[in-house]
């Protein structure tokens, strides 16, 4: 997880992503695991890993991103938008990518939230390129409230894995709890 900020009539707003990695930075059974992850792969490879991961999950959030606005996206790609369109069967779409500010003093960027014509539910999706981990539900969390606070209530959120230009859907939890518990620790110690 990277320290991404948002900005905003001159205010300075920490991430949805930059809250729980601090929260979780503070917790010495994860530092110790991260730590056995370096010691077996190499710091250098460790950094390559992350980077490469990073750049991937960046770029296919762009895909996503266009193809959910029907824009043009690389030939390459047509697997993946042949997927994301048939996922997009019977939904309308309601954001895609869109920066979100709350009163609560943090900001973050939902991947995807649409309404799905027959049953009325609204979704919030977030798209992941890795392996999924549990503190993705955190971050769904705070992206579920961001979309309260600006009024738009998701009755349920998707973690969808991109693999190999396949989507698999494998988790359907926003842990709200979780999230304002990360960031009542970043709260505390940033003095917000």
């Amino acid at each position: 997880m990277s320290k991404v900020r948002y900005s905003k009539d001159g205010v300075v707003y920490p991430s949805v992503t930059e809250i729980i990695s601090f929260a979780l930075s503070k917790d010495i059974l994860l530092q110790r695991n991260y730590l056995e992850w370096l010691k077996v792969t190499g710091i250098d490879e460790a950094e390559k890993s992350k980077k490469k991961a990073g750049a991937r999950g960046t770029k296919v959030h762009l895909v996503i991103h266009k193809i959910s606005c029907n824009l043009p996206t690389p030939k390459k790609y047509n697997q993946l938008k042949e997927n994301i369109s048939l996922y997009m069967t019977g939904k309308e779409l309601i954001m895609s990518e869109k920066p979100l500010f709350t009163f609560r003093t943090f900001a973050g960027t939902p991947d995807l939230v649409y309404k799905n014509i027959v049953t009325g539910e609204v979704v919030l999706a977030d798209f992941k390129t890795s392996v999924p981990k549990r503190w993705h539900e955190l971050q769904l969390g705070g992206y579920q409230i961001l979309l309260e606070d600006n009024g738009i209530f998701p009755t349920k959120a998707d973690i969808i894995n991109v693999r190999d230009s396949s989507l698999v859907t494998v988790a359907s939890r926003a842990y709200k709890p979780g999230f304002l518990a990360c960031f009542d620790i970043y709260s505390w110690w940033h003095k917000v």
